[in-house]
């Protein structure tokens, strides 16, 4: 009676274990198949990759991103709305917060043209928010300094005789000033900075709208264009100053204009 009663238990025992093994195959076999019906991934912000498919024209994978989102948000029951294709392509500008069909680099122009500093600042936060969503592989430029790069170089170099690069060397000199320690650090300053361009009080440059083709400079020079390309040349006027005269310009209705070395040349040596 002591070993039947022994070997009874036993025996339960091992038909549970392996009743317990048969279901836990089981349920694992069935977890392994619901886990194959999920196509999206936990980590992936679908709706940025819906924005980048729609502006690069790819409808496959955009159709794809969609299906994986919608997936996604009924799985784990997340408050946002589900999208079709031509649902997410008609209000695509609601969900990006800017146009895929406007350029708002012309907008920045437009609006130094006509003065519009408020119009200008909203372009360039439009222009940045689309490099950024769409991680597009132009220069980010801002408003304030295409705007006052293009006032300089009016007020010094604005005549329509000058040539493109006559205009460009005179805004590089500027902006070869915001770079070394002897000078500001922006060209907002380096304008500003006593004794140089203008002071702030100075209604002729604050009225002062640029002209298309000094725009169209300072947009080249704030893209990376170079016409010098030597940082040290940080003087221009019509008289030599600094350590030396790096070129001299004529024209028979202005004279000459004299672009000059820094007085440390020292700084700029590598």
């Amino acid at each position: 009676m002591r070993k039947l009663f022994t070997i009874f238990p036993l025996c339960i025992v091992l038909c549970l274990l392996t009743g317990g093994c048969f279901t836990a195959d089981a349920n694992e076999e069935n977890y392994e198949e619901e886990i194959a019906t999920v196509s999206y991934d936990n980590n992936t912000d679908y709706m940025s990759l819906m924005v980048q498919y729609a502006a690069a024209g790819n409808m496959d994978a955009l159709g794809a991103a969609v299906t994986a989102r919608n997936e996604k948000i009924a799985n784990q029951q997340l408050g946002y709305e589900q999208l079709s294709v031509d649902e997410f392509l008609n209000n695509y500008e609601s969900y990006t917060g800017f146009s895929l069909d406007t350029d708002y680099m012309s907008q920045m122009v437009s609006c130094c043209l006509s003065g519009d500093v408020a119009g200008g600042l909203e372009a360039e936060r439009l222009r940045n928010l689309k490099i950024d969503t769409l991680n597009l592989d132009v220069t980010k430029v801002s408003f304030n300094d295409l705007y006052l790069l293009s006032k300089i170089i009016t007020s010094e170099a604005g005549s329509n005789w000058l040539s493109m690069e006559w205009k460009m060397m005179v805004g590089e000199v500027l902006l070869n000033r915001v770079a070394p320690p002897e000078f500001p650090d922006s060209i907002e300053e380096c304008i500003y900075q006593t004794g140089q361009y203008y002071s702030r009080g100075n209604q002729y440059f604050a009225n002062l709208l640029p002209y298309e083709d000094c725009v169209e400079a300072a947009l080249r020079l704030l893209n990376g264009e170079r016409i010098i390309n030597d940082g040290s040349v940080v003087f221009q006027a019509n008289f030599r100053q600094g350590s030396g005269t790096y070129l001299k310009l004529y024209d028979q209705q202005l004279g000459y204009t004299y672009l000059c070395y820094s007085s440390y040349p020292e700084l700029y040596e590598s």
